[in-house]
């Protein structure tokens, strides 16, 4: 038996507030591909404008982009708590060194962004 198999199954209340959290983010996400996809209607809508040339390939990329934003808000909207724990400790006891470094590159980066703002 190790630490990781004493690591208890997410409460109720933590996988309420995993969802919220989550629910947002897909929330945001996907404004933004709404957004993305109302935008790229509108180029060319002027034929004499500057993009009219290339209007088609910027719609064309617009949508594709829209539709992959659409589908990680859809990804973030269905992660589970428990899932998410279990790839964790996964890939942390597959690449330990790895872990530590993405550990201390996500607090550095952390670290700067409080400061900046002088948290």
């Amino acid at each position: 038996m190790t630490e990781w198999d004493s690591v208890p199954a997410s409460s109720e209340k933590s996988q309420s507030g995993f969802r919220k959290v989550t629910g947002k983010i897909s929330e945001g996400i996907s404004g933004i591909a709404d957004r993305l996809d109302r935008e790229a209607l509108k180029v060319g809508a002027n034929p004499h404008g500057p993009l009219t040339s290339i209007a088609p390939e910027i719609k064309k990329y617009g949508h594709m982009t829209a539709e992959a934003l659409e589908r990680s808000a859809n990804y973030v909207r269905d992660l589970d708590l428990d899932d998410v724990k279990e790839k964790t400790r996964v890939g942390v006891q597959r690449n330990p060194g790895r872990a530590i470094l993405i550990a201390g590159a996500a607090g550095f980066i952390l670290g700067a962004l409080l400061k900046r703002r002088g948290l």
